[in-house]
C-alpha cells in the first residue's frame, strides 16, 4: 500500500502500476477503511495515504 503509493508519487507510474495489481491479487477485498482505522492524530495523514492509493488507482 505505501509503496504505491510513493511510487505514483514519484512519477514510476509502470512500477506503481505493477505493484498495484500484486496488492488487489493478494488483498482482493482491501478498502480505504483499512487505513482510516489507523490513529494518526492529524486525520488528514490518513487522507493523503488513501489519496495517494486513489491516485495510483485511476492511473492503472
Amino acid at each position: 500500500f505505501l509503496k504505491i503509493g510513493a511510487l505514483i508519487r514519484s512519477g514510476r507510474h509502470d512500477e506503481a502500476e505493477r505493484e498495484l495489481a500484486i496488492f488487489m491479487t493478494r488483498h482482493p477485498d482491501f478498502s480505504e477503511q483499512r487505513i482510516r482505522w489507523i490513529p494518526f492524530v492529524d486525520p488528514a495523514k490518513n487522507n493523503f495515504l488513501i489519496a495517494n492509493f486513489d491516485r495510483a488507482k485511476s492511473a492503472a
